[in-house]
């Protein structure tokens, strides 16, 4: 698990974030950090998503692995931040992050003709986002509106890997340090 400093939940980087952590861990292996590992073999999925709280939040990054892995694993993580930091993420990233979020809603989200516990929920979680859940409209130009600049300065803001907390839970790694030549992570995602 490795964690950032993240924003509260009425904060104004607060979607460009969301939207960053999909590119960066949409679960399984389709995002950034998903990929590296994958790609690599050290492990076959992970994730990163936000948590926002009424005065700070976290950016929260998560997978498993065999243990004689874990320092590789903590580099690849460390790598795909700073790599995210500086470079930003491409335009279509965002688009894909985009047409999840909206593509989630539609599909998943309540309808003002949901049952009365399915509308009480969105109702609920509209208030901890800050954006109304049964006003797909308004919910759409929360999305739709967040810039490709957006998301790279917010990148630049908050994937520095001086914030960036590690813990590994489970057996005690062996140490055979296998560990991938410096760079080789972030070199992934270079043109």
């Amino acid at each position: 698990m490795a964690a950032l400093p993240g924003v509260p939940r009425d904060h104004p980087d607060r979607r460009a974030l969301e939207l960053l952590s999909y590119i960066v861990g949409v679960p399984s292996y389709g995002g950034r950090l998903g990929w590296a590992l994958t790609k690599s073999g050290l492990t076959y999925a992970a994730a990163a998503s936000n948590s926002f709280a009424a005065h700070d939040g976290a950016i929260l990054m998560s997978t498993d692995c065999d243990t004689r892995n874990t320092d590789s694993v903590i580099q690849a993580i460390r790598e795909v931040v700073e790599g995210v930091g500086a470079d930003g993420v491409d335009e279509w990233e965002l688009r894909e992050a985009k047409a999840f979020m909206l593509g989630r809603m539609l599909l998943y989200g309540a309808r003002e003709d949901s049952e009365a516990d399915v509308v009480a929920a969105a109702l609920n979680r509209s208030e901890e986002s800050g954006v109304e859940q049964l006003d797909l409209p308004a919910f759409s130009r929360a999305y739709l509106s967040v810039t490709l600049d957006e998301v790279n300065r917010v990148a630049r803001t908050y994937y520095r890997p001086g914030l960036l907390a590690v813990a590994a839970v489970g057996a005690v790694p062996s140490r055979e340090k296998h560990v991938f030549p410096p760079g080789t992570f972030r070199a992934l995602f270079q043109p």
